[in-house]
């Protein structure tokens, strides 16, 4: 089905395979998969009764139940959620705080659950820019974006392109727009000096005059692109559409067809109750001069209303009316069981069990937690969606970390100050290569404490395992930031309760 929706949607001609594909995913997240069919469910025919059958794949479901975003909602959650979010380390306790600072002032956390998001299609851009000292992060999705990458696959170019109404660019202050009925393109360029605007050209220009817009132009002098391109999965094959591979896989594309499925059936099934509930009325008539002149009657039948041949007598289907036949005529209702409806919602259920397995969906049910789960416990019930999210680490941990990176770089940059809580903030030193510390999948409970306490009493004990070592292992179950502080304070707590109970000698006579 996705293919057929990727064959037959009406696409601009001037888009791209890729940039269709990516428009689809966008869809199927955004459940608006269906806009493109223009009737709806319930419609069986063209122009009422008489017209033309409408087959079941030219209309909207009418039960939309978007699996694909559960998962990729699910996902994003257990990767950069409140309580998901990982910590930039370094041995630098100024450079710490100073990170943890525009973490907390610029709400970095948001930005990278809605790039996390964005990207489940396939990839993400990370647009990075100072403006009036105040750091400014946008995460876009990359349909009309072209990255260019060097042999290293470092991002040297990025290329945004795509049509816009001439009357929507005059509304935004531009007065090069001759004709406000047509299409403009609006295209821009970053690189490793400027940010780079130009003025907007006709789309039925065959040889453009394109021309910078000044104005709106930035240099900025970094030496570097001030974006990060994200890929969302790692992909088996070395191109795509284009010849390159510049997208990750998408979170969920193996599961679309079946999410249409289930769409369709439970959508069938409904239209089966409603049946059920007004089954159709069918009258057998004795000789063809009666059929002919109740054919009329039957179709009214149909949309609720019997109409007596040869009169203007109506009778409209309910329980509190009567259908008067003669004794030659016949009328009966074509009534079906719920059997076909146990057969839907069955294959609806494994459906929905092959959907989520494929994509390493949680397939976790109510009657799974309906009582305290420990830790452990949880990571071994949505042990698939913690596969999902490990891979979603490496490709969305790697550009975070390049993101922070980035920011030091700014700050450094000739003439350059960001604001961090209220001051202005230039030349962040980063002497040591920054690594990410990300917390446990599912907080420990206090069992999970006690058996984490006891297992490093053991091994400190037996002269395995450091004190130290052991605070900094659950340092994150209790918010501890400062290793070395936290052990000074365990010092002086034993030191005081050793003071307050006198040792006990033992005396031995020799």
């Amino acid at each position: 089905m996705f293919n057929y929706y990727l064959k037959n949607i009406k696409w601009d001609k001037d888009l791209s395979k890729r940039q269709k594909r990516i428009d689809l995913y966008t869809r199927v997240y955004n459940g608006t998969i269906y806009d493109h069919l223009e009737y709806f469910f319930f419609q069986e025919r063209e122009n009422g009764m008489n017209g033309n059958y409408i087959p079941i794949i030219l209309r909207q479901p009418s039960v939309k139940i978007n699996f694909c975003k559960l998962v990729a909602d699910n996902s994003v959650s257990l990767l950069f959620g409140s309580e998901h979010f990982p910590k930039v380390m370094n041995d630098d306790p100024d450079l710490k705080a100073t990170i943890a600072d525009i973490v907390e002032c610029y709400k970095l956390n948001k930005v990278m659950i809605r790039a996390a998001t964005i990207g489940s299609t396939g990839s993400v851009v990370l647009l990075v820019c100072v403006i009036d000292n105040k750091l400014s992060v946008k995460s876009k999705n990359t349909k009309y974006m072209t990255p260019i990458f060097d042999k290293q696959d470092n991002l040297v170019k990025l290329i945004e392109r795509y049509k816009v109404s001439g009357k929507q660019l005059v509304e935004q202050g531009y007065t090069n727009i001759e004709d406000q009925r047509k299409d403009y393109w609006f295209h821009r360029e970053w690189d490793d000096a400027a940010e780079t605007y130009y003025l907007p050209y006709c789309c039925d220009d065959k040889t453009p005059n394109i021309k910078v817009d000044i104005e709106r132009t930035t240099i900025h002098n970094l030496g570097f692109v001030p974006a990060i391109w994200i890929r969302n999965l790692p992909k088996i094959i070395d191109s795509d559409d284009e010849g390159i591979c510049i997208d990750g896989e998408c979170t969920y594309a193996s599961a679309i067809d079946a999410g249409i499925e289930i769409d369709y059936q439970l959508s069938q099934a409904g239209r089966a109750l409603k049946y059920s509930a007004d089954p159709l009325l069918v009258l057998k008539l004795e000789d063809e001069m009666t059929l002919q002149g109740n054919m009329t009657s039957a179709i009214d039948m149909v949309s609720g209303q019997f109409v007596g041949s040869g009169s203007n007598r109506s009778l409209p289907r309910s329980a509190s009316n009567a259908l008067m036949l003669s004794q030659e005529d016949e009328a009966k209702l074509l009534e079906i069981n719920g059997e076909a409806c146990k057969a839907v919602l069955e294959y609806v259920k494994h459906l929905r069990e092959y959907l989520l397995e494929t994509i390493h969906g949680t397939r976790t049910t109510d009657e799974k937690l309906n009582t305290v789960k420990s830790g452990t416990a949880m990571k071994a019930m949505n042990q698939e969606l913690i596969w999902l999210t490990d891979k979603l680490r490496v490709s969305y941990g790697d550009g975070y970390l390049q993101l922070i990176e980035m920011i030091i770089a700014i700050s450094n940059s000739p003439g350059c100050s960001i604001i961090i809580e209220g001051k202005n903030v230039s030349q962040i030193k980063n002497n040591q290569k920054l690594k990410l510390a990300w917390p446990e999948w599912y907080p420990n409970t206090p069992a999970d404490n006690v058996q984490n306490a006891n297992a490093l009493k053991t091994l400190s004990d037996a002269a395995i395992l450091s004190k130290k070592t052991g605070t900094e292992f659950i340092s994150e179950d209790f918010n501890i930031n400062n290793i070395d502080s936290e052990l000074s304070e365990i010092r002086k707590d034993v030191d005081a309760t050793n003071a307050l109970n006198p040792k006990l000698t033992e005396i031995k006579n020799v």
